[in-house]
């Protein structure tokens, strides 16, 4: 299946990179990566993202939109075509399709399929797949580096194992620099981001075992994308608390976002058409607000 995945990039003529909606660090990140290694023939598309990745190199040269017809088109870090949203006309419109992914909900909705389950991040993947077969510039290596910190949360989540480790210290050893991209990630803090922890913060209610919060629509600029993970972190690590909800509320729909020490909230997720992985998921539900918080309290119990 790699051959074969690896020969369509190879002889396709315009390709288009597209992920899920919401786009996180390892989505942004491994689009810019596989962009840089595919070269002038190929696209990202991606509408919306949170502007703390403007720091990776490349993240100038993502679209929001493109007319141009495809004959190749490769979603990276997404499970299923219903979480595209909004990108699934390039990609039905395409001639051929690659999904390569790692999560355990893929629904293999590609012609072409890798998916890795066991790897931490999509990023890892390509830097697995591409490390002996094509040169990894200092930039490539970078915004590889990037999504895996940013899916790990600096290492310290799922998947990660000693070949994680392996694949960081090639990708330093190609120039990318691990104090730079942590410190984007992970302390780099605007005062319109600062400003969101803080409301955050003052709205955590803990009931038992689970921690809330959310932001409403007009908290978060008429719909600019956000990077919920930095967010979720600002309650996460709460003694005595096993699961914690982010609520961030869109013009007509609410992202939900569900962390976990042990619990399986991915099947909650599911229930909405939503993925991720047993201890870290998300799903999207259209209304209200305080519809989504009712419909997630519900499957809480």
């Amino acid at each position: 299946m790699l051959n074969n995945i690896l020969n369509e990039m190879k002889k396709a003529n315009a390709i288009v990179i597209l992920t899920h909606q919401f786009p996180d660090g390892d989505a942004i990140s491994s689009s810019i990566a596989l962009k840089m290694l595919l070269g002038d023939k190929a696209d990202i598309v991606i509408p919306s993202f949170p502007e703390s990745f403007t720091f990776l190199p490349g993240s100038d040269v993502i679209k929001k939109a493109s007319d141009k017809k495809y004959d190749l088109a490769i979603a990276l870090d997404c499970a299923n075509l219903i979480r595209l949203m909004g990108h699934e006309e390039y990609f039905k419109k395409a001639k051929r399709t690659i999904a390569i992914d790692h999560h355990v909900t893929n629904e293999n909705f590609a012609k072409y399929n890798f998916v890795d389950a066991s790897s931490p991040s999509c990023t890892q993947i390509l830097a697995e797949i591409f490390r002996d077969r094509e040169p990894i510039s200092k930039d490539v290596a970078t915004c590889l580096l990037a999504g895996i910190v940013s899916d790990t949360s600096a290492f310290i989540e799922r998947n990660v194992t000693a070949k994680t480790f392996e694949i960081v210290s090639f990708l330093t050893s190609r120039g990318a620099d691990y104090q730079y991209v942590y410190e984007n990630l992970m302390q780099h803090c605007t005062k319109d981001q600062f400003r969101l922890k803080q409301l955050i913060v003052s709205r955590v209610v803990i009931n038992k075992k689970v921690a809330m919060s959310y932001l409403t629509k007009e908290d978060v600029f008429s719909g600019t994308a956000i990077d919920h993970k930095y967010l979720l972190s600002e309650y996460q690590y709460i003694d005595g608390v096993e699961v914690v909800v982010l609520f961030i509320e869109y013009e007509n729909a609410v992202k939900v976002s569900l962390r976990s020490r042990n619990t399986d909230i991915l099947n909650i997720c599911k229930k909405f058409d939503g993925g991720g992985h047993k201890t870290s998921a998300g799903c999207v539900i259209p209304g209200t607000l305080e519809n989504a918080k009712a419909k997630i309290l519900k499957e809480l119990g």
